[in-house]
């Protein structure tokens, strides 16, 4: 008796005694009822979960390879109609607050090699970027690669070593001297891990819809300190513009001092009237901006999961709270305020949640880690980005999905917690209702159709 009275013992241990003895014991009794409660949370918290790691991939992967083919710049002109080259000459203010350098990007298609795990054979998107790699080393911080991606290559440098020192100043990709290149074929220089080819080979790549041949010189391992995005390769500037749409250039990277931003942006806007021209952050915000709908429909579904899941915790407290209303009525009888009981059905609602939540993140990040390939490949091959394994946002996103499970299952045990805590002591002196009452029927029914909509 004294184990429920809180006159007799302070609140906390009363609430712990209501719940040991209204709560664990009766799943322990019905552990179907139990297990089916909270594998249908996991579910819900499983699939809010993942979608909410999916999304901050593909965010982060977003911002990743934005940051590394920026390098060090902090503003970009483009232009959709292209750059004259000629009208580079407008930008001589900017080397007293900076250094610029241009570029130019291609789409194009080659066919896979095979040689990191995927398919001979197979067509990729690949896309082109033109950069001027000895001027742009302070701003791009281009780190080149020996012969390590292809070390079984029968082309090996002229002077048998892994570095040929007359192939040009320090950072600049191999030419003809370290590949024979008879045919004089235009160079080309891989990505980390590329599936486009080894130095050595020649490729051969759509851009444009014709088909353009080029040796393979080098592996670009880095730029400023990343790794490059994969499927991209890089060719010397004035090489890229033979190819691009009449041999404009696409954009112009700047790397200002923060404070000589805003007033050089005017001089800028008035010498390339039409073009585009923003900082890394305002490109990220578009970007942001882009995936916004996207990410609120798939955070819709999981919104969607988790009420399902909270409907389940719904109908098993409610129709438990049926069960034990002589329990509850005699709990009443012996001290129990109908505070406590409510406290402690709230609890039990809470109870259910962690333990589904945190089965539901271990669920929810083995499907994230199931279904990656797929979204890595559609990182990889249709927006051309870096892919982001893991990182502090992405185990937040799963830790906000788990929190989102507690609460849910929290706020659906709030019903039945307050017909609990208003079960008459008289109960105990008259037969007990059936969960399939007419009313608890209509009850159920009505808060399905609520949360299903």
């Amino acid at each position: 008796m004294s184990a429920v009275n809180s006159k007799q013992s302070g609140p906390a241990v009363a609430l712990r005694a209501i719940f040991r003895t209204l709560s664990l014991r009766y799943y322990k009794t019905h552990p179907g009822r139990f297990l089916l409660c909270i594998l249908g949370l996991s579910a819900g918290v499983a699939v809010a979960g993942s979608i909410n790691l999916t999304n901050s991939r593909v965010i982060e992967s977003f911002s990743d390879s934005m940051d590394t083919l920026a390098g060090n710049a902090n503003l970009r002109i483009t232009d959709d109609r292209g750059i004259p080259p000629e009208q580079l000459s407008t930008l001589r203010f900017v080397w007293d607050h900076g250094q610029f350098t241009p570029f130019v990007r291609l789409d194009g298609a080659v066919r896979s090699s095979g040689s990191a795990g995927e398919d001979a054979g197979e067509t990729r998107a690949v896309v082109l970027f033109g950069f001027d790699f000895l001027g742009a080393r302070r701003i791009r911080g281009l780190a080149f690669g020996d012969r390590d991606a292809n070390p079984d290559s029968p082309l090996p440098p002229e002077d048998g070593t892994q570095e040929n020192e007359t192939s040009g100043p320090p950072g600049a990709p191999r030419n003809a001297e370290s590949f024979p290149n008879p045919r004089d074929l235009p160079e080309l220089v891989v990505a980390a891990n590329s599936v486009i080819g080894a130095p050595g080979e020649s490729v051969t790549i759509t851009i444009n819809g014709q088909p353009r041949e080029f040796l393979i010189s080098r592996v670009l391992e880095g730029i400023n300190g990343r790794y490059p995005p994969v499927n991209t390769a890089y060719l010397e500037l004035a090489t890229a513009m033979k190819f691009a749409p009449g041999g404009k250039l696409s954009g112009v990277d700047l790397m200002l001092a923060p404070e000589a931003v805003a007033e050089i942006r005017p001089q800028l806007e008035a010498a390339f009237p039409g073009a585009e021209i923003l900082t890394l952050a305002e490109r990220k915000q578009i970007t942001n901006d882009m995936l916004a709908a996207f990410q609120m429909n798939l955070q819709a579904l999981g919104i969607v999961a988790l009420l399902v899941s909270a409907y389940l915790v719904y109908n098993t407290i409610n129709i438990s709270v049926i069960q034990r209303e002589g329990l509850i009525a005699s709990l009443l009888s012996l001290g129990a305020g109908p505070r406590q009981v409510f406290a402690a059905l709230i609890l039990e609602g809470i109870w259910l949640g962690i333990i589904g939540g945190a089965l539901g993140l271990l669920c929810g990040y083995g499907r994230s880690l199931i279904a990656s390939r797929e979204v890595d490949l559609t990182l990889e091959t249709v927006f051309r980005l870096d892919v982001i394994r893991g990182d502090a946002d992405g185990l937040f996103a799963l830790l906000v999905s788990f929190l989102l499970g507690v609460l849910f299952a929290a706020l659906a045990a709030a019903l039945p917690a307050y017909r609990g805590a208003q079960v008459p002591v008289a109960t105990l002196r008259r037969p007990g209702r059936s969960e399939f009452h007419p009313r608890v029927l209509g009850v159920s029914a009505g808060a399905a159709a609520i949360f299903l909509g």
